[in-house]
């Protein structure tokens, strides 16, 4: 099985926390002429609060560019401010621990022979700029209820064509059955993660999955992408052709989507359905805190046995 190393987007994140602390330590230390101690904490303050309003800020442009066929589910106060402060919570574990961190935290698959009861073995798929990281939440909660065949990957470079990504993950599939003894798999997948899944179906077949889950996955694109450079970001701009070919092939396998009303980054809600597919719907659940949901973790708990 593969060895653990540090993902390109652990060392990104990490070389940029520096480089921004750096940066705003000195402007305050040398410009405003704060306290050494000041600046440092003042920098970090800084680096977080930009976390925190990239969160929020998804769910005013969802707000902005939801259509109006769409469902209106409505939040009181209380629930909208709940599920801000939940999303930037996760926001900060991921992007602050989880993912600069994962190669200390993540074991990557399951070490001890699986057992022969053991139903397939799941595979976690991340999506973009993130790592194997996102899944540390769902590996222990599933592994605390009887789960032991459970496997994560990480995708690199970030910013690559996700028909790449597609190879990337059908070595890790054969990696995956060859360890585990079994001929198909389980594959969770979040957010761009569950393209790269349909791009390894439409390239390779599906022979070797038992059902594709996905959470959070802009199957339509979501318009995010434009504001981002990459490969894999034009492949999710909405209504481009790489999405419509991929769209317009039917998967032969079992395949179910997991949907937040408020989803912050898929912007709109009907990106993230697909025709044919057994749709399972939030309400109140940002895009990054579908990492550390309980209700979205047991849905996949249920939908795996």
């Amino acid at each position: 099985m593969s060895t653990r190393r540090w993902s390109s987007v652990s060392r990104h994140i990490l070389f940029g926390i520096v480089l921004q602390l750096v940066i705003y330590s000195v402007v305050s230390t040398w410009w405003f002429g704060l306290n050494m101690w000041i600046g440092i904490l003042l920098s970090i303050a800084l680096v977080i609060g930009i976390r925190c309003l990239i969160a929020i800020s998804g769910f005013l442009i969802f707000r902005g560019f939801r259509p109006e066929h769409e469902q209106r589910i409505s939040l009181s106060v209380g629930q909208i401010v709940e599920m801000i402060v939940r999303e930037i919570s996760a926001s900060i574990k991921l992007f602050f621990f989880y993912h600069p961190f994962e190669a200390l935290l993540n074991e990557h698959d399951a070490t001890a022979p699986i057992a022969k009861t053991q139903g397939a073995p799941v595979l976690f798929v991340h999506g973009f700029y993130a790592n194997a990281g996102f899944w540390l939440q769902y590996k222990r909660y599933l592994s605390n209820r009887g789960m032991s065949a459970l496997y994560t990957m990480n995708l690199d470079p970030p910013i690559h064509d996700i028909d790449e990504h597609a190879g990337q993950l059908a070595q890790r599939i054969t990696e995956v059955c060859s360890h585990a003894g079994r001929q198909k798999i389980v594959l969770v997948a979040h957010s761009m993660g569950g393209l790269v899944c349909r791009a390894y179906v439409a390239r390779y077949g599906g022979r070797y999955v038992d059902k594709l889950i996905t959470i959070g996955c802009p199957h339509h694109g979501t318009i995010l992408a434009r504001l981002l450079p990459g490969r894999n970001m034009q492949q999710m701009h909405p209504g481009n052709r790489w999405l419509k070919e991929l769209n317009a092939r039917q998967e032969a396998l079992i395949l179910s989507t997991y949907i937040s009303v408020h989803d912050n980054i898929v912007v709109s809600r009907d990106s993230a359905q697909l025709p044919g597919a057994r749709e399972v719907v939030f309400n109140g659940i940002g895009h990054l805190s579908m990492a550390f949901s309980p209700e979205v973790q047991q849905a996949v708990l249920d939908d795996v046995n």
